[in-house]
């Protein structure tokens, strides 16, 4: 999915995460974080582990893939929880967008994830690639947002119409 070399258009990307976030067919309505990733890991036969850890300073997430189908998720700590579950998303999103990524493999014992494949300088994603990711992440967020803003609502109304219809019914 990602755009050539040349700088990308922030509204071109955006249509094209808005059609991936779409062709997901996932029901935002009642959305969590844990059954959005046992969602994935059910339709894509894949398993996330997601962590929490210090990172080094300018990384606030990274995705680690492994040979067998597991994908592991290291988010910053410190980081408040709508923070955390935007960095989560973003890596989800990488996965989803079928970016690169460092391999489990890559990690020697010696040099432990953090040098290998938290190390800024040694960035996988292209500058295109981490805006398609941040786009569609943050579109994921607007979506539960979009459905717990109209929940109420909707409860609301439906609350008024049984008690119209209970109006109705009383002799």
């Amino acid at each position: 999915m990602s755009a050539k070399s040349s700088p990308a258009n922030p509204s071109v990307v955006k249509q094209q995460m808005r059609r991936i976030l779409s062709d997901l067919n996932y029901d935002f309505s009642q959305f969590t974080l844990a059954g959005f990733i046992g969602w994935l890991e059910q339709s894509e036969q894949r398993v996330f582990h997601c962590h929490p850890a210090t990172l080094p300073a300018g990384i606030f997430g990274t995705w680690i893939t492994t040979d067998n189908r597991e994908e592991y998720i290291l988010f910053d700590a410190h980081g408040t929880a709508l923070h955390q579950t935007h960095i989560i998303l973003h890596e989800i999103s990488h996965w989803l967008l079928n970016h690169p990524t460092h391999s489990l493999s890559d990690i020697s014992p010696s040099t432990g994830a953090a040098q290998a494949s938290l190390n800024p300088s040694r960035g996988v994603q292209t500058p295109t690639q981490e805006l398609e990711a941040e786009i569609l992440s943050s579109l994921i967020l607007n979506e539960v947002q979009r459905h717990r803003r109209q929940s109420p609502r909707v409860n609301a109304v439906g609350k008024l119409h049984s008690f119209f219809k209970a109006l109705d019914a009383t002799p």
